[in-house]
């Protein structure tokens, strides 16, 4: 497989809960996205984010969905582009992960670097 081109400014890779696909985060032409890599065919997905750098994406354990953070927890769909901001209680800038069930998200709040960790509660699916 011959991966494509990224943007220069591209971080924080993540498995899919299947392995076929790459959950990435980064900048291009000045707009955060978080990008998604089909690992079987090659092909890159691209979804605007926010207007800021903090894009630290993680996969929602359904698979169809990203996570993703700062300002806020959004959750993006892969399959339609659409984000929904599910959390503006925290400035979080580098999410940890999802658990099984798809209900807590440990994260890392308030500030550029690790300041203090906090738990959320997403709610069921």
């Amino acid at each position: 497989m011959e991966i494509p081109a990224l943007p220069d400014r591209v971080s924080w890779g993540r498995l899919s809960p299947d392995g076929s696909q790459l959950l990435l985060g980064g900048i291009d032409t000045n707009v955060a996205k978080v990008f998604r890599l089909d690992l079987d065919s090659g092909r890159l997905y691209a979804y605007p984010a926010t207007e800021t750098d903090g894009i630290s994406p993680v996969w929602h354990p359904d698979g169809q969905h990203a996570l993703f953070g700062f300002p806020g927890t959004r959750l993006l769909d892969l399959e339609t582009g659409d984000v929904t901001l599910l959390s503006e209680e925290y400035k979080v800038h580098f999410l940890a992960d999802a658990t099984a069930d798809g209900r807590l998200l440990a994260a890392v709040s308030e500030g550029c670097w690790a300041i203090g960790a906090v738990l959320l509660d997403l709610g069921a699916d």
